[in-house]
Parts: C-alpha cells; sequence; structure tokens
C-alpha cells in the first residue's frame, strides 16, 4: 500500500510542479488535475482487505476489552510478582546514610510546633530511583529504639501499584491485632479510628504510586483522629512526594565510590583472608564502578561473590551483562522494571528509545529531540510545541526517578536504568559503536551509530542483513569525521530517517539517495566546519520528505540546490534560504509548499520584483508558524545605499503578508520608513513572539493592540528617538499589551524617550514580568510604572538618573549606568541585586526581603549596613576600592565572596556563614570566629598569620581550596580539621612543605597541580591513603 501511495503522490507532485493546470466540472465543482490521482486496481483490491484485517482486531480488541498498556514487549521472569516488604530489617547501619537516617529520625521524633487544626499530622516523603535504598532506610528509622519508645501503634504497610483505600485500611486494622470486620470504607474507617484515636502513631507505606488527591484525602480521614502521627512514605515518584508530604521530602541518590566499596566489602567479602585479595580487590572495585552506586545492584552482584573465591568467577561476573544471572533477574530487574510498567504508553517508547544513546550519554534536551521527533514519538506536539512537549517528557523522567538532572537541560541516566531500556527493546532498537561492521538483528527496526572516538573518521558500516531498517541515527561527539557509503541508500530502501548529528560527513551525499521513496527525516547537523554542503538532485524526488536540515547554515536561492525544491510539497521544516545579489527569482518554488512550519528568508533586498515575491504566495501556508525576514545577506553585512529603480522595501514586505495563524515574526534590515498596516494588525490574534531589528524606521507600528502577543524584542534602531503612544495604540479605551510578559530595548543609540508608554491612561503592560534595556545610552526619562515587573536588567544606559518604585520586582540587574544614584528607591519584595559599575550609587536602601547582592567596580564608597538588610544570606563583592577596611557583621550571611578589594584589613565573626572565598585581598590581616563554616577557598597573597588563622578556625570545614604563588609552607592542623574531606592545592609555585597533611584522618580528595616543588613522593603516599 506505501508503494501505491508513492507512486500516486509522484504524479501528484509532477502535476503540481508542472505549473499547467487543467480544470474539470466534476459535480458542480472545480478540480485540479493533481486532485485526481488514478488509482490501481490492485491497489483498491489490497486496500479493503486491509481494511478488513484493521476492523477484525478491532473487533477483537473490543470483545477482550483490551487496553493500550497491555502489551508486554519481552518477557521478565516473575516481573508480575506483587513486591512485598516488610518492617524487618537486617543491617545494623547503612553505609552513606547515617546523616540522612538521623535527619528523618530526628524530623520522626519532633514536635509539631504549628496551632493548624491538622498540624499534629506530618507526611515525610522518601524519593529515589529504584533500588537505592529507600525501604532500608524506612525499615531502620521504623525500628530505632528510640522511635519505638515514642509511638503507642507503629503500622508498616507495602502499599505497591494498588492504592486500595479499603484494603490498606484493613491492613492497618490487622497490624494492631483486629480483625476487620467492616465492608464498607465507611464501616472500616470508623473501625480504625477506634484502634488509633488519642494515640501517638507512627504509619510507613512503602512504595506509594498514587498521584490521585482524592484518594489520599479519604485515606488519612481516620488519622485525623490521632494525638499525634508521623506518616513516612517511601515513592520513585515526585509527584507523589508533592501530593502527600507535609515537610521538605528526603530524596536519596547513589553512593559515592567510597561508601560503594564500603557496602560491596561488607556483602561480598566473608573473611578478612578474601579481603585481603589483592586480585579479588581489583576486581571487586571495577564491579562497583559498574554498578554506579546503586545499593541494590552492589548487594545483589556482592552476595552472588560471597562464597567464590576464583577469580575466574569474578571476571565472568565483571565481564558479562548484569542481567545474565538468575539472581539479577530476580531481584534487580523487576525492580526497575516497575518503572517502566507504570508509565503511560507515550512515555515507555520514549524511554526505550534512549538506548539508541550509548550509556554515560548526557542527555541534553536538544539532543533527545533530534532522537524523539524523527521517531515521530511525539505525537500530540507540532512544529515548536514538540520541543516543549519533549522537554515535558524528560521532566516526567526525571519524576519518576528514571532519569537524574545532571545540569540546566541536561539529564543523565544510570547505567542499569540504560540496561534496562536495551533489554526492553530487544532487537527493534539496536545500538553500535565503534568501526567495524555490525550484523543486525532482521528484526531491528532502528539503529543508532556510535563513534567511538571524538577525533577519528569512522564509517557507517552496517551489513545488509536487515532491510527493515526505518530509521539510522548517527550521534556523534561534534568533533569527528564520518564517512557515509555510497551504497548504504540502496541496501536500506525502506528508510524513513537518516539523522546525523554531531559528526561531519567527509563526503558528498549519493545520489541513490533518492531511492528512498519513503523518507521523511534527512538531517545533518554537526558543530564544527566541513567541506560539505552540496545535495544531489535526486534529494528532490523524496516527495515523502518533510523535513530536511543541513549542517550549512543557508543554502542559495540562485544555485541548481534549489531548483525542484516547490516538488516537496510535504516539508514542514527547511533551512533557511538565502538570495544573493544576481538572483534572478524563483521564490515561486515555494508557492505550492503549504505544510511548511517555520519559513526563513535571508537577502530580500536582491528580489528584483514585488511579482516574484508574490508567486511565493506566503499568505496560502495556513501552517506557518514561524516566519523570519532578512533583508540582509547571512553575514548582516551593512545594507547599501537604496537604488534607484529597486523594489521599495515596503512594497515588499506588503506582498509577504503571512496567513494570520503565524505565532513567531521576526523583521531584520528593513529600510522602510514605516511598516505595512498588516503588522500589528489585530487579525493576528496567534502572534506570541515579534523581533525588530536593524530597521530604519522612525516611528513604530502600533503593536500593543495585538492580543497574544507575549514577548518583543527591538534592537538597532539608530534613528529611532521616541517612543510615542501609537506604539501601545492610539485609542485611549484599549487595553494595550495585555499579555506582554518579556519586552527588550538594546543597541538603541539615540532613543531618548518613551513616554507613548507611560501617557497612557489604562494600565499599560499589565502583565510584563521581565524587562531588558542595554546600550541605550540617552534614555533618560523616568520608567513607566510596571506593577507586575519581576526581573528588571539595565545595561549600559549613562543617561538614567533615577528608578520608579516597582512594586512586585524580585531582581535587579544594573550595570555601566553612571548617573544612576545616589540611591535606589526601596522595594519591598526584592531578593536579589547586582550593581555593576555605578559609580554615583552611594547608598543601598531598607529591603528586607533582599537576600542575594552583587556589588562589582563601584570605586565609591557605599554604605551597606546590617540594620537595612536583615536576611542577606549571598553578598559578592569584587574590585570595590572603596570598600572599607572591615566587612558589616551579618547574622544570617550564608555564602561570602570577595575579590580584588586591596582596602579590605578585616573580616568580623559570622555565625552563619557556610562558604568563604577570599581572592587577592593583600592587606587583609584579621579574621573573626565561623563556627559553620564548611567550604573555604583561599586565592592570591596571603599573610602567614591570617592563614594560621584560617587552619586554626573550630569549624565543621570538608573543603578547602587554597591558590597562592608565594607560599612556602602551609601548616595544616588535623586537630582543627577533623572534617575535612576535600583539599586542592594548586598554582603554588614555591610551596615546598605541608605539614600535617599525612594526620588528616578524614580526606578522601587530594587535588595538587602546578606545585612543582612539593615532594612529590610524599604526595604519591598520601593519595594512595586517601583512597
Amino acid at each position: 500500500m506505501t508503494r501505491h501511495k508513492v507512486e500516486a503522490f509522484e504524479q501528484s507532485a509532477r502535476a503540481n510542479q508542472s505549473g499547467k493546470r487543467r480544470r474539470e466540472e466534476v459535480d458542480g465543482t472545480i478540480q485540479t488535475i493533481s486532485d485526481i490521482v488514478p488509482v490501481p486496481s490492485e491497489l483498491a483490491t489490497r486496500a479493503r482487505k486491509i481494511m478488513d484485517m484493521f476492523n477484525e482486531i478491532k473487533d477483537y480488541s473490543s470483545n477482550f476489552s483490551l487496553s493500550e498498556n497491555d502489551g508486554v514487549r519481552r518477557s521478565i521472569p516473575d516481573i508480575h510478582q506483587v513486591r512485598e516488604t516488610s518492617s524487618m530489617v537486617f543491617e545494623q547501619s547503612i553505609i552513606g546514610r547515617e546523616s540522612i537516617k538521623d535527619t528523618v529520625i530526628e524530623k520522626t521524633l519532633s514536635q509539631n510546633k504549628s496551632s493548624t487544626p491538622e498540624s499534629h499530622v506530618s507526611v515525610l516523603a522518601i524519593v529515589g530511583m529504584p533500588g537505592v535504598g529507600k525501604t532500608t532506610l524506612a525499615q531502620l528509622v521504623y525500628n530505632n529504639a528510640e522511635v519505638c519508645k515514642s509511638f503507642d501503634v507503629r503500622v508498616w504497610v507495602c502499599v505497591s501499584e494498588n492504592f486500595d483505600v479499603n484494603d490498606i485500611t484493613k491492613r492497618i486494622i490487622s497490624a494492631t491485632n483486629k480483625f476487620p470486620h467492616g465492608e464498607t470504607i465507611a464501616n472500616l474507617q470508623e473501625e480504625l479510628v477506634k484502634e488509633i484515636q488519642d494515640k501517638r502513631f507512627l504509619l510507613v507505606l512503602d512504595d506509594v504510586w498514587n498521584e490521585r488527591r482524592d484518594y489520599w484525602e479519604m485515606f488519612r480521614l481516620p488519622i485525623l483522629t490521632t494525638k499525634l502521627c508521623k506518616i513516612i512514605v517511601t515513592t520513585r515518584h515526585e509527584n507523589v512526594a508533592r501530593l502527600v508530604q507535609t515537610t521538605d521530602s528526603c530524596k536519596l541518590s547513589c553512593l559515592n565510590s567510597n561508601d560503594s566499596w564500603s557496602l560491596f566489602m561488607q556483602t561480598a567479602f566473608l573473611d578478612e583472608e578474601h579481603a585481603n585479595n589483592p586480585s579479588l580487590q581489583e576486581i571487586g572495585k571495577d564491579i562497583v564502578s559498574k554498578c554506579k552506586g546503586l545499593p541494590l545492584a552492589i548487594k545483589t552482584i556482592g552476595s552472588m561473590l560471597r562464597y567464590e573465591p576464583d577469580e575466574t568467577k569474578w571476571k565472568d561476573i565483571l565481564e558479562s551483562d548484569l542481567w545474565d544471572s538468575k539472581k539479577s533477574q530476580n531481584e534487580i530487574l523487576p525492580a526497575l522494571e516497575l518503572s517502566y510498567k507504570q508509565m503511560p504508553m507515550y512515555l515507555k517508547r520514549c524511554f526505550i528509545a534512549l538506548s539508541l544513546f550509548p550509556k554515560d550519554y548526557i542527555l541534553h534536551e536538544d539532543n533527545v529531540v533530534l532522537l524523539w521527533e524523527p521517531l515521530e514519538l511525539l505525537q500530540h506536539g507540532g512544529g515548536a510545541n514538540k520541543a516543549k512537549l519533549a522537554v515535558s517528557y524528560l521532566h516526567e523522567l526525571a519524576q519518576r526517578s528514571i532519569i537524574e538532572i545532571s545540569t540546566h537541560s541536561a539529564y543523565k541516566m544510570h547505567d542499569l536504568i540504560h540496561d534496562l531500556a536495551c533489554f526492553l527493546a530487544g532487537d527493534e532498537f539496536v545500538r553500535t559503536e565503534g568501526k567495524s561492521q555490525v550484523e543486525i538483528s532482521p528484526n531491528a527496526r532502528y539503529l543508532s551509530v556510535v563513534p567511538t572516538y571524538p577525533w577519528e573518521i569512522s564509517t557507517i558500516n552496517i551489513s545488509d542483513s536487515s532491510d527493515s531498517l526505518k530509521a539510522i541515527i548517527v550521534i556523534g561527539h561534534g568533533l569527528g569525521d564520518i564517512v557515509i557509503p555510497d551504497d548504504i541508500f540502496l541496501k536500506f530502501k525502506r528508510l524513513r530517517v537518516f539523522s546525523l548529528n554531531g559528526a561531519a560527513p567527509t563526503n558528498l551525499l549519493a545520489d541513490s539517495v533518492g531511492n528512498l521513496k519513503l523518507l521523511r527525516f534527512l538531517r545533518f547537523r554537526c558543530n564544527i566546519d566541513c567541506q560539505i554542503m552540496q545535495l544531489p538532485k535526486s534529494v528532490f524526488q523524496l516527495f515523502n520528505l518533510h523535513t530536511l536540515e543541513l549542517m550549512k547554515p543557508t543554502f542559495d536561492l540562485n544555485t541548481p540546490i534549489v531548483c525542484g525544491i516547490g516538488r516537496l510539497i510535504k516539508l514542514e521544516t527547511l533551512p533557511p534560504l538565502e538570495i544573493l545579489s544576481g538572483y534572478d527569482g524563483n521564490l515561486g518554488e515555494l508557492r505550492n509548499m503549504r505544510k511548511v512550519r517555520n519559513l526563513s528568508l535571508k537577502g530580500l533586498d536582491s528580489v528584483c520584483s514585488v511579482e516574484d515575491a508574490m508567486e511565493a504566495d506566503i499568505q496560502s501556508k495556513i501552517h506557518l508558524q514561524s516566519l523570519n525576514l532578512d533583508f540582509m545577506n547571512s553575514h548582516h553585512q551593512q545594507l547599501q545605499q537604496h537604488k534607484p529603480g529597486a523594489v521599495s522595501h515596503k512594497e515588499l514586505l506588503e506582498s509577504l503578508q503571512p496567513c494570520h495563524t503565524l505565532r513567531d515574526l521576526s523583521i531584520y534590515g528593513y529600510r522602510g520608513l514605516s511598516f505595512p498596516c498588516w503588522v500589528g494588525n489585530t487579525s493576528f490574534s496567534k502572534l506570541t513572539k515579534v523581533v525588530l531589528s536593524r530597521c530604519e524606521l522612525e516611528c513604530f507600528p502600533t503593536l500593543g493592540e495585538l492580543p497574544s502577543l507575549e514577548s518583543l524584542k527591538i534592537s538597532r534602531m539608530y534613528n529611532l528617538r521616541c517612543i510615542g503612544r501609537e506604539f501601545c495604540c492610539l485609542n485611549q479605551s484599549v487595553k494595550v499589551f495585555r499579555s506582554l510578559v518579556n519586552l527588550s530595548f538594546s543597541w538603541m543609540y539615540e532613543l531618548s524617550d518613551w513616554s507613548g508608554v507611560k501617557d497612557v491612561e489604562l494600565p499599560s503592560l499589565p502583565s510584563l514580568v521581565t524587562l531588558k534595556i542595554s546600550n541605550c545610552p540617552c534614555l533618560g526619562a523616568t520608567f513607566p510604572m510596571f506593577p507586575t515587573l519581576h526581573f528588571l536588567h539595565i545595561n549600559d544606559c549613562a543617561s538614567l538618573v533615577e528608578l520608579p518604585s516597582l512594586p512586585s520586582l524580585m531582581e535587579l540587574d544594573i550595570s555601566n549606568c553612571s548617573g544612576l544614584g545616589p540611591i535606589i528607591p526601596i522595594f519591598a519584595t526584592l531578593y536579589e541585586l547586582t550593581i555593576y559599575e555605578c559609580a554615583s550609587l552611594l547608598e543601598l536602601p531598607t529591603m528586607t526581603s533582599l537576600w542575594k547582592l552583587r556589588i562589582s567596580y563601584c570605586p565609591k564608597p557605599m554604605c551597606i549596613e546590617l540594620p537595612s538588610l536583615p536576611s542577606l544570606m549571598e553578598l559578592d563583592i569584587s574590585n570595590c576600592s572603596g570598600l572599607g577596611p572591615i566587612i558589616p557583621i551579618f547574622a544570617t550571611l550564608y555564602e561570602l565572596t570577595i575579590y580584588e578589594c586591596a582596602s579590605l584589613l578585616e573580616l568580623p565573626t559570622m555565625t552563619s556563614l557556610w562558604k568563604l572565598r577570599i581572592s587577592y585581598c593583600p592587606s587583609l590581616c584579621a579574621v573573626g570566629l565561623f563556627p559553620e563554616l564548611t567550604v573555604l577557598e583561599l586565592s592570591g597573597p596571603l599573610k602567614a598569620e591570617v592563614l594560621n588563622s584560617w587552619l586554626s578556625l573550630n569549624s565543621p570545614l570538608e573543603h578547602l581550596e587554597i591558590y597562592s604563588s608565594p607560599l612556602v609552607s602551609i601548616p595544616l592542623r588535623p586537630q582543627y580539621l577533623t572534617s575535612l574531606a576535600t583539599l586542592t592545592l594548586s598554582c603554588c609555585s614555591d610551596l615546598q612543605y605541608c605539614d600535617g597533611l599525612v594526620s588528616l584522618t578524614s580526606l578522601r580528595e587530594l587535588n595538587v597541580q602546578e606545585c612543582p616543588k612539593l615532594n612529590i613522593h610524599f604526595l604519591d603516599r598520601i593519595e594512595s591513603e586517601t583512597h
């Protein structure tokens, strides 16, 4: 059926491309020949048979009440057995969790101070991925002697997947040595009340999955009758924790390497003889590294090796997959697979597809989108929404403890979770790594190719054992080259996706790519320069193609590469198109591309006629969401003066009017003095984002009436002096910019007045949250009042002398505003303030909510006092020559950074300070006491007496870094550094001695860099003792 569909579509495309449309009268309507494609009788017969088969399958599914979650990808032994837990625990301690255990016990024993009606009931959630030790932690707390004495009734319930209120209530009643007689929930809850009313009650709910608030509220009704109730809930899902918790949840992560090794030794070594075997120790450490800190895996593998002295068996375990053993299948796999089973169907396929990434791969949001989108796993989103949908899927996987948040917009997956994805993927999803030719299963449908070394040239080298491949995705490192064999498109004619990310092809794309009649995605993305890209003409025979992405940022409309692109009428995504000088006009290629969602045209100044621009028929593209119109070339070269007889930019822009469904509009390099009337017209009711840059406007278009506009960015309007009332709306009764959230002005050298915003009678910009103004040196007028503004960033506005009172402002960033001062207004809600190069600013007012303050390059003395900043927690002062000899005392200060402040002489006592950085303060000669200091970083010249004071602090210091070239000796004092775990010595070119280092009993990590005179043999011995 697909083959006939392609052949029919080719006929349709050729008819559209020919430009000769014959019209026929059919039933009173006009149709083009392209609308009438003959259907072969063979196709009609096969189509009827296929439809009959689908109807039969549908009837079967209805008869057996099948749902989308009933399918099983791979059989896992005993996976459907209920995982039951009890309160019994064999561990006397929990390695690596002692401090967390103490915290949970403390919260369990604490008395609630609130006087609200439900304050006597508190819920603590323990959250983490499967196998991380949530249940063990809860068991140790439940069985703690002090906890046992403090409660009249203690009950442990393993809830698991089904949160049945009746069943859970019955089990609690049974745990109190009573038989539950009631059948209805009302009767059962009455029985439970009799057992727990006015008593001190501890309840542990292990392995909870329920996300329904109504179930939870119904369940907890009898508990409200207790005198005191503490509930501990263990769960893998953060949404569950947020639903039930009344206090901060306890997040469990994997163990560090030292604790992992300790747990393995405790589990795997039967006696000291085995524990001291160097060969077993070496293999054991590699096995522990493979487990990546997951306690369940460590204990399972350790118990398998406990009575096994044979070194060969240990090596077999190390070199095998963790799923290979029966014990692992019975203990590790079911625990992990339960998380998969609980996923909705749309998330299951996305999770399995992650097996195409190699282990330890950092899952950046962009890379995951590049994987999921071509595989059509983002079914519920279109166009730009697909990226947001992918991010929401990633967040959901993180909330389910399947993946972990690594950094901003990046995630990581535990190796065992990755193994689970590979296990469930079976033969359908296959990953190859390295250079050798790979035999893949005939059942393989999706293949990823991962080059092994970033700087080497790899080859896509796949056997032709599977001609049913639908997708080949290359996942490179962003630094290497790759060879695409010429015959690859002859082998795999059923490909829907060919995506190359992070690797640069060294050869031209073969002409045989035109054989891939089913290809939908063709993508080449690379982070480095490469010699390609010239596409073969056969690409324009790919009539099913809807995404074409090239590594080259643009390709030229006046080269053969674009001749024929108009045949690809299913294209939704295509690269930016550039029109160069000498262009002879073929924008008509775009006429029939009616499904395109994102269109970028550069070099519009080279278009020869309005008629040619109208040939593109932009207005008919109802699916177009983003339109970028750039009158300059791709290098943003300065436009030449308008040539006599050339097309007027205003007429040209008029002819490029888009459909009213547009969401995102950008216009660059426009030389007209005003815009056509369609720009800003209220009929564009879905327009959410507008960018205007390098336009020679003398007045703004009216944008304030756009009902959905959320983001507006205006930059490099060099001729604009004033933002008048026309910018908002000339009609005083209209509520302007009602949806605008983000507003930005930048590089507006002549802009001096924006009274058009301030003078509007109705509240202007009622939804504005973020305002950014930069490089507007003449803008000196007072800001309008923005009652909802939260974030204000002002940069290089020398004429600005004052700010208005902004009642909702939360974050203020001011830099290079030399005229602002001597004091800023009081912002009662401000919590973060950054001041950079504001020479006239001398004093800060009272700001009771401020907790983060940064001041840089302010040469004059500034008055900063404790009474005015009672909530300050983070203070960062750098390059302030006018800073006084002593920092004020801030009782709440948590983190302090001082950099290059030559006049600083003394640091006073700060009782809450946790982290301190001091850099290049050569005059510092006295320091106070810091009883909570945990992290200390010192750099630059240090006086000997000051260094001695730092190293003699009676504080729980855990992390110490010293960067100081003049130092010859560092006198460490072990009696004061009993908690020091990490020590870094760097760029200490004269350092020779480090007394006391060998006696630091808590030291786990020692980093020494660029300290050439320090005894290297001495360091080797120290490092061996710390590992």
